[in-house]
């Protein structure tokens, strides 16, 4: 009887270990995301870019809809990665959306799109069922596409992320981005 409780309450302890080491994955992740997210928000650049059909593209552009595989819901150009050497070191083309279940980061090879560039492709966290983004301008108003028709602005004044996990967990992010205007 005793070795019955004994082995019970082991089992209990086991496999309470392994949930919360799950769910320590799960948010380690969720902030991975988010820092990753924060960091490339923090290094944008003010640098418009050629497009895979050379016509001018802002510097930072979001849509709600994602039409191709080759396409971010957001993405902006930002200052190169700092340990990267050489052509790497120069402004970077990267973005964001949500394929399936999961978030993806999209770094494209140059800021400028050549024909058939196609940018590769780095899964951040799965599990996902919503990933929003709103973007605040100047006046104190959000909107869901970026950059807004008649203004000048290249940039929103702060960007929201919303996330909700595919176990219901709902997070909002909101980035204060640079005034590079």
């Amino acid at each position: 009887l005793m070795s019955v409780m004994a082995y019970r309450g082991l089992s209990s302890v086991l496999q309470s270990r392994d949930h919360l080491a799950q769910e320590n994955r799960k948010w380690r992740a969720v902030s991975m995301l988010f820092a990753r997210i924060e960091q490339d928000l923090n290094q944008l650049a003010n640098r418009p870019v050629r497009d895979a059909n050379d016509l001018n593209a802002a510097p930072f552009v979001a849509q709600a809809v994602v039409r191709s595989d080759h396409e971010a819901m957001l993405s902006f150009t930002r200052m190169g990665y700092p340990d990267q050497a050489s052509v790497l070191a120069g402004p970077v083309r990267s973005g964001y959306r949500l394929r399936g279940e999961v978030v993806e980061q999209l770094l494209w090879p140059a800021p400028d799109a050549a024909p058939r560039a196609v940018p590769a492709v780095n899964a951040l966290l799965d599990k996902v069922a919503v990933l929003e983004f709103q973007y605040l301008d100047r006046a104190g108003a959000w909107h869901a596409q970026w950059p807004l028709a008649g203004t000048n602005h290249v940039f929103p004044a702060a960007v929201q992320v919303v996330l909700e996990l595919k176990t219901r967990e709902r997070i909002v992010r909101l980035f204060a981005l640079p005034q590079l205007q």
